[in-house]
């Protein structure tokens, strides 16, 4: 929704262009995350079934047999270098999406208790709005919202 036109100050303004980014990121974040994470359950199972399959049967349970065959192919190392990288990146998008699904929601929550307020333009908010501009074009400290 285009927030020019209608009579609201512009610190709401700013709030929910903020939150709509939000949640914009966090939608994001959720698919990569959920995307590694299938990734990385399809690579698992397809090198348990490789491991199983081409080193621990051929093996015959000899741990010396099982080390050498696994260190004596290339592609086993590959696997195993890819699970780990998998392991990473999936990590790494969880600890994101956490980070990103906590500053959504507080500034759900803040716009919320905002909501409670008086959001139609008066002369106060025209002043708050001119006081926040000035001090986020100046000293970019920001006053629109708290987090």
């Amino acid at each position: 929704m285009d927030w020019e036109h209608v009579d609201i100050s512009e610190d709401t303004k700013t709030i929910l262009k903020e939150l709509v980014e939000r949640k914009k990121k966090l939608n994001h974040v959720t698919m990569m995350k959920n995307m590694f994470s299938a990734v990385t359950l399809i690579v698992v199972a397809f090198s348990v079934y490789y491991f199983y399959r081409f080193l621990l049967v051929p093996s015959k349970n000899d741990m010396l047999k099982l080390v050498g065959m696994f260190s004596g192919n290339a592609a086993n190392l590959l696997l195993l270098a890819a699970l780990a990288t998998l392991y990473i990146v999936t990590n790494n998008y969880m600890k994101t999406y956490s980070k990103q699904k906590s500053k959504y929601e507080t500034l759900r929550i803040e716009a919320i208790d905002h909501f409670h307020s008086t959001w139609i333009k008066a002369k106060s908010s025209t002043i708050r709005d001119v006081i926040s501009k000035h001090l986020k074009d100046t000293y970019n400290i920001n006053l629109s919202f708290k987090n």
